[in-house]
Formats: C-alpha cells, sequence, structure tokens
C-alpha cells in the first residue's frame, strides 16, 4: 500500500467514524460531546465531505476494485475503532482525520 493509499483510507475512515459515532453512543449511552451531537457542527460536515471526496477522487488515483475494497475496510475499522475506543473514540476520529493530511503532506 503506498502513501497514496493510506491517505484515502485514513480519510474515509475518519470520516465513517465521525459521522456514525453518534449513533452508537446513543445506543451504548456513551457521552457524546457537542461536536458530535449536532448534526449540523462543522465536525459533521466536514466528516460527510471526507467520505464523499475520498471516495469519489480516489477513484481517478487508485483502480476501482481497490476503492471498493477500501471503502469496506475503511467502514470495518470505524466499527472496531468505535468498539475498542467508546467514548475516546470522539479523540481518536479527529486524530485520523489529521494524520490523513499529514501523510499526504508526508507524500
Amino acid at each position: 500500500m503506498n502513501s497514496l493509499e493510506l491517505f484515502f483510507l485514513t480519510l474515509f475512515t475518519a470520516g465513517v467514524t465521525i459521522i456514525s459515532y453518534k449513533g452508537y453512543a446513543l445506543q451504548k449511552g456513551w457521552a457524546i460531546g457537542q461536536m458530535y451531537h449536532s448534526d449540523s457542527s462543522i465536525l459533521k460536515i466536514v466528516g460527510l465531505l471526507s467520505i464523499g471526496s475520498s471516495f469519489i477522487i480516489s477513484f481517478f488515483y487508485i483502480k476501482w476494485y481497490f476503492v471498493l475494497l477500501g471503502a469496506l475496510i475503511g467502514w470495518l475499522i470505524s466499527g472496531a475503532i468505535t468498539a475498542i475506543f467508546r467514548v475516546n473514540t470522539q479523540w481518536i476520529a479527529l486524530f485520523l482525520l489529521i494524520a490523513s493530511f499529514i501523510i499526504l503532506i508526508i507524500n
């Protein structure tokens, strides 16, 4: 896996984690930060944009079957992160979002 593929995977995983945390946390009774609770917060908008942009733009740089496989893997990683780190998932998702751009810059 090269750094461009890792960038798209990390960006997609961060977006899915940001978007899906609220529903999962409500089911489990976990604390939800204000940025995650509001559906119109800048964080949720960034999460949605990162999902859409990483999925669509990656088709131009990566073979289509790697993109579909990466989307599935990113979704599974997001679920694992949420299940393992629980409330701390909120911080991990932000770290993943920042880390994805650091990976792109290092490339």
